[in-house]
């Protein structure tokens, strides 16, 4: 992990992009194994450990059994995402604001050592769809002015949008008040 996170502090501005990190992440064998969680320990959420907060921000996310993140849309960031350990499910989503549709696109699954691409605007939901297994991802995102104001989330059992300010964490409901900016209860139509 010491010689990943060297690499990943050597970038400046104008070398970080997609194919950078990608090389980078390719060209390093990971040891995760002091970072494990007990995979029976229950959990209502995803663990981020925090990596680096440079050029790039860098976290290390475990994802106990059967949990998954919200279904949020990446505003002011992209990212790659690699699987470290274990299976992870991706949901891609696409939001009719007109219409008030939230349309389910695609479902892709990811294993071990693939890699991951957020794009900007993206909007998503990562799953963890084992009973019984952590799994654990590697997380780096830029440019490095990011922050997640403007992102959105979206719950679909409530039919309610959220914007994020520049107060916000993470892509979680589970937040202070203020790290949302706008609450839409309004509704909308989920179609999966």
């Amino acid at each position: 992990m010491h010689n990943l996170i060297k690499k990943l502090v050597d970038l400046n501005e104008k070398t970080v992009d997609k194919s950078s990190i990608t090389e980078i992440l390719e060209s390093e064998d990971i040891d995760i194994s002091r970072y494990k969680i007990d995979a029976n320990q229950t959990s209502r959420g995803y663990h981020r450990i925090p990596l680096l907060n440079d050029y790039v921000k860098a976290y290390l996310m475990l994802w106990p059994a059967s949990v998954a993140s919200s279904i949020h849309q990446h505003k002011n960031i992209k990212g790659v995402i690699k699987v470290l350990d274990g299976q992870i499910e991706e949901h891609e989503y696409e939001f009719n604001p007109r219409q008030r549709i939230l349309e389910r696109k695609a479902i892709k699954t990811y294993q071990e050592n693939d890699i991951i691409f957020e794009r900007k605007d993206a909007i998503h939901q990562v799953f963890n769809r084992s009973k019984t297994q952590t799994v654990c991802t590697l997380h780096i995102y830029y440019p490095p002015s990011q922050n997640l104001k403007d992102s959105v989330l979206f719950d679909p059992k409530k039919g309610i949008i959220a914007t994020l300010s520049d107060l916000a964490y993470s892509y979680s409901w589970s937040q202070p008040q203020e790290a949302f900016s706008k609450i839409d209860s309004t509704g909308f139509i989920y179609k999966t």
